[in-house]
């Protein structure tokens, strides 16, 4: 039986990814900084672990959890970040540290320490999640530009890491969700709240009014079959990551011809 740990999986596209991957027969663990207990807990077949991925004794600890579970991972699937609305301008240095932390070192520090699990697998894969603000789609009016800067660096982690791993063997995926429901603003202001003593009404980086949202068990399935044919960028809406790149690219076209 394939092993699966999921990061993130108790909500939003990690939830829709773990439903699919239990349907498809693969033994799932679920790793996760809101299991009730902050151990672990059986829900159904899912064995559900804690893990703060933002901290390092945390991570860890799942690593030596996981070693003791199984002796191979055949899919790290990390589906968590945080996000913040405002100004780039004047932000503490506090602040910057939490974005990055949250967005690029938390997917670097699980990459690392699971690593050795996931080269014992005969075909091992990783996938990392970011978003079309990685590729240069910001609206000014909504103020992502800390979430947008935080994801075009994880983009950069993972072509470099796709690059290396698929040397030894191990596939490497960027997934691009689009309007997918999840608790993505309200876990964010939750970490601000025990991390920077911000007030946790301050919920900010919500989808906007009006938008239409899929339920995250609608795309698990595409997720997964994606990831599964070794697919490099995995979306539900290519056609919105291809506007995002080509908004970028015209940029970029302007600037050098002024």
């Amino acid at each position: 039986m394939q092993n699966a740990l999921v990061i993130g999986g108790l909500s939003g596209v990690g939830k829709g990814i773990t439903a699919s991957l239990v349907k498809k027969g693969f033994n799932v663990i679920v790793g996760d900084q809101h299991v009730l207990n902050k151990d672990k807990q059986m829900i159904g077949d899912v064995l559900h672990l804690y893990v703060d991925a933002d901290n390092d004794e945390s991570v860890n600890t799942l690593y030596k959890n996981m070693a003791k579970l199984v002796d191979h991972i055949d899919m790290l699937i990390i589906t968590i970040g945080a996000i913040d609305e405002g100004s780039i301008q004047h932000l503490s240095e506090e602040k910057w540290k939490w974005a990055f932390n949250a967005n690029l070192f938390s997917n670097i520090r699980l990459v690392d320490a699971l690593l050795p699990l996931i080269k014992k697998s005969e075909r091992g894969r990783i996938m990392l999640t970011s978003s079309t603000a990685a590729f240069g789609r910001v609206n000014p009016q909504l103020g992502l530009g800390l979430y947008s800067i935080t994801k075009h660096a994880l983009l950069g982690y993972f072509r470099s890491l796709h690059n290396e791993l698929r040397e030894e063997g191990i596939f490497v995926s960027l997934l691009i969700p689009s309007g997918v429901k999840g608790k993505l603003a309200e876990n964010s202001a939750a970490k601000r709240h025990n991390l920077l003593h911000e007030s946790s009404n301050n919920v900010t980086g919500k989808q906007p009014k009006g938008r239409n949202l899929v339920a995250p068990e609608l795309v698990g399935d595409q997720f997964v079959n994606d990831f599964l044919n070794d697919k490099v960028f995995i979306t539900n809406n290519p056609e919105l990551v291809m506007q995002s790149i080509d908004l970028e690219y015209q940029f970029i076209q302007k600037s050098l011809k002024k």
